[in-house]
């Protein structure tokens, strides 16, 4: 027969030692997720802080909107092109919307070099906006999201001038989401009212979501109202408004 004397198990003072450092692994890697987390909603904040600073800094100081400018080639030349000067970013014709970047940009008020127009995407599509070539690209979004600008977009009652962050449903359309219900809603919290509906930041339904129950609000943007639903973990069914300007 084999001699079992010299077999033993974990004695209890081993066991609780080994729990103990399990514990400890657990728990710094939570803790580590919750500063990764901290970390990406704060760098959202700086960059939507830093971009509404610019557009109202560069509003002071040349008496128009990013974009809309009608004398921007008197300060940068044929790289440039005019805005209409109608005190909106809006004329397509000359894609205001993206001009306000690359105008913001050669002013020194951002970093980064865009092109101030569309992009062509591989269908040959020219209304193509393309994150850190026509619009900044968000460090900490949902991947592909990037920021937007423009006026007279309507959600839940308000037009006027607004920052944007969303990303592309389809070549053109800048309507997809990028947070997250709770990432929209802690950000909305630190910077606003923390409601979905009201103040400067506004948080809504990503296209792909429009109508659907349940999704990062509980209305979709063309009523007067919403609420964030908290309990919805989509990662990008949110996109979200900060009005620089409302009418």
């Amino acid at each position: 027969m084999r001699n079992f004397k010299n077999i033993s198990g974990f004695s209890l003072v081993e066991l609780s030692v080994t729990l103990l450092i399990i514990g400890i692994v657990i728990a710094a890697i939570t803790s580590g997720s919750s500063l990764l987390q901290a970390a990406k909603i704060n760098k959202t904040i700086s960059e939507i802080t830093g971009y509404v600073a610019a557009v109202n800094n560069f509003k002071d100081k040349y008496k128009a909107w990013p974009g809309d400018m009608p004398n921007a080639t008197s300060y940068w030349g044929a790289t440039v092109t005019n805005g209409n000067g109608d005190e909106e970013i809006l004329d397509i014709s000359v894609s205001e919307n993206l001009l306000a970047w690359r105008q913001l940009a050669l002013s020194g008020l951002i970093a980064g070099n865009y092109t101030g127009t569309y992009a062509e995407s591989a269908s040959g599509d020219s209304e193509y906006f393309a994150a850190g070539i026509n619009s900044p690209a968000s460090s900490s979004a949902y991947k592909g999201s990037y920021y937007f600008l423009g006026s007279h977009f309507d959600v839940f009652d308000t037009t006027g001038i607004s920052l944007q962050l969303g990303s592309s449903k389809g070549y053109y359309e800048p309507w997809g989401g990028a947070l997250s219900p709770e990432d929209t809603h802690i950000i909305d919290v630190k910077i606003d009212d923390g409601l979905a509906s009201t103040g400067n930041f506004y948080g809504f339904r990503s296209n792909i979501y429009l109508g659907v129950a349940n999704r990062c609000v509980d209305n979709d943007y063309n009523v007067s109202s919403a609420n964030y639903v908290l309990t919805d973990r989509t990662v990008n069914s949110c996109r979200m408004f900060y009005w620089i300007k409302k009418d």
